[in-house]
């Protein structure tokens, strides 16, 4: 049986705070498990869907929900598990969830808004969006079984001292800014787009996180009830509660983001800046960014709606007259050097099932545990050939 001082993939005994499985490899920078309240987590082995699923260990926690590790055993595969358990709002009675008294109604808003981000992940195409698996309704509660992304957040990776040249940004941009021009088609924002929700995989970033969508009409003010926002990545249309919100909301994150990744510096939060903080010049800070990903990115940074990029299409568009894009009028050069990187990867093998025995588990993960590094080389390496011939 799996315990939270196991490897979730060949069951070794690891150390409280090891980052790396000293048996078989695997990455641990995702598994870490929260310290506070583990009562009010399902016990691991719970079993969901008549079976199908099971729950190992919690390794994520938000205002709106736990997220454990699970296995699917349909597709014996290991899948992040979130379920509706709001903070403050709920209580645990067995495994069933019970809303504290006289705030049931509260819960049910969570719920609905809970029911609503697997409704639109569900619709959502693009590789870069975590694909569903399973949303199911039990314990008084919802759950959404998604895939489970092996790799570093873009904010552990930034942690530990790393930096993205110009070329390493456009890679990662590039599918993230196509995965939102899909979502703002749906007619919802993403609403928390910051280096936390961005994993880095071997194959590509995955955007996670649609708790906190919303919908959105352009040219239209909307009440919000609840404020959900993280400082450094929110613009100042964000704090009010009657607001006008459009894709260049999600656009301001995205490039606070990027400023983070490229030069380690957060930029100040926009009322800092209402307030006559100055942002630095993204150029000032990383003088060999290139210029036209510079323009980009201080341009998603404009505190004023109206000034900055329209739509992720927009900024796409302008990305093609970077000289990654000349000599191939119409196509991403970008997109396909990076395809290229891709397929050059060796193939993931498949999660095991977890069982006692353990030899063919370590045979089957012993990947590279932390595959950003090789990824963001390969498509360093070959946007420079391709530029240069």
């Amino acid at each position: 049986m799996l315990t939270p001082n196991s490897c979730p993939y060949c069951n070794s005994s690891i150390p409280e705070q090891a980052s790396v499985c000293l048996t078989c490899g695997s990455s641990l920078v995702n598994l870490k498990l929260e310290t506070r309240d583990p009562i009010s987590a399902l016990p691991a082995n719970t079993a969901l869907a008549d079976g199908q699923i099971t729950v190992l260990n919690e390794i994520a926690r938000g205002g709106f929900g736990i997220t454990y590790l699970a296995f699917d055993l349909p597709t014996k595969k290991y899948v992040a598990l979130k379920e509706c358990f709001p903070d403050g709002l709920v209580t645990r009675d067995g495994l069933n969830v019970i809303a504290n008294h006289g705030q049931q109604l509260e819960f049910q808003n969570v719920l609905q808004h809970f029911n609503r981000e697997a409704e639109i992940l569900g619709r959502i195409e693009h590789a870069s969006a975590t694909a569903i698996i399973a949303q199911i309704s039990e314990n008084n509660t919802s759950y959404i079984a998604m895939e489970y992304a092996k790799g570093e957040t873009l904010e552990q990776y930034i942690a530990r001292g790393k930096r993205l040249s110009s070329n390493e940004a456009i890679a990662l941009l590039e599918p993230i800014l196509e995965l939102l021009a899909e979502v703002h088609d749906l007619g919802v924002l993403h609403r928390d787009i910051k280096p936390a929700n961005i994993i880095l995989t071997s194959k590509r970033p995955e955007l996670i996180d649609f708790g906190s969508v919303t919908q959105y009409n352009i040219g239209s003010s909307k009440k919000v009830t609840s404020r959900l926002l993280t400082p450094a990545y929110a613009p100042l249309e964000q704090y009010g509660q009657v607001v006008t919100l459009t894709p260049a909301t999600d656009l301001y994150a995205l490039g606070a983001t990027f400023y983070e990744a490229i030069t380690g510096i957060t930029p100040p939060d926009a009322i800092s800046r209402l307030n006559g903080v100055k942002l630095k010049p993204i150029e000032q800070l990383e003088p060999n960014i290139k210029p036209n990903l510079a323009t980009i990115i201080n341009r998603t940074l404009e505190m004023k709606l109206e000034d900055r990029f329209l739509s992720a299409r927009h900024i796409l568009n302008t990305l093609k007259d970077d000289f990654l894009y000349q000599n191939q009028p119409g196509v991403s050069r970008v997109n396909s050097q990076s395809n290229a990187a891709f397929s050059s990867f060796p193939k993931m093998a498949p999660a095991p099932t977890p069982v006692s025995t353990t030899t063919q588990q370590i045979q089957n993960l012993k990947n590279n545990p932390n595959p950003l590094p090789h990824f963001l080389h390969l498509c360093t390496r070959r946007i420079i050939l391709h530029s240069r011939s």
